[in-house]
């Protein structure tokens, strides 16, 4: 027990001597969501910008249908003349973004689900990055110009943070 308390007794008197310094190694992330009423940090800008997960989100959604609807049409393609050797080529309309697949399951009735959910998830797509283009948001940036310094020091009494 006696050691344990000249140990304890020892390195605070090190600590009180010599405190220990870290500098802040993590990186700062770049864009953080503004609280409204609130003052930016130091080092940050407060800017707008569009709703970049609605309009990304909607940009995927819309790309991944149409690639799909692609897809299904030049196999749908390749599949209606394979025994024949005639091919129709009303299913390559399918690949038009949008109006494509629609126009497809009305003229091919086999199929007609497949396209319509293809054209459908499109539109979709379409309205979220309509709707994130159009709808801003506040954020505080990272001010590369802004010259902060964060240090922590390590005191016998607790830990001390400078900005």
């Amino acid at each position: 027990m006696l050691k344990l308390v000249v140990r304890s007794t020892v390195l605070s008197a090190l600590l009180v001597a010599n405190p220990a310094h870290a500098e802040e190694t993590r990186p700062k992330r770049k864009v953080l969501a503004a609280e409204e009423g609130f003052l930016a940090p130091a080092g940050y800008v407060e800017k707008t910008r569009p709703l970049r997960g609605l309009w990304l989100s909607g940009t995927i959604t819309g790309a991944s249908a149409w690639g799909l609807s692609v897809i299904m049409s030049g196999l749908a393609y390749g599949y209606s003349g394979m025994f024949t050797g005639d091919h129709e080529d009303g299913y390559l309309v399918g690949m038009v973004p949008f109006a494509g697949p629609f126009i497809v399951a009305g003229e091919k009735p086999d199929l007609a689900p497949v396209f319509a959910a293809f054209g459908s998830v499109q539109f979709v797509g379409l309205g979220l990055l309509i709707a994130g283009l159009a709808t801003e948001q506040t954020v505080w940036v990272l001010d590369d110009k802004a010259d902060v310094k964060t240090t922590v020091s390590l005191l016998p009494t607790g830990v001390r943070v400078d900005f």
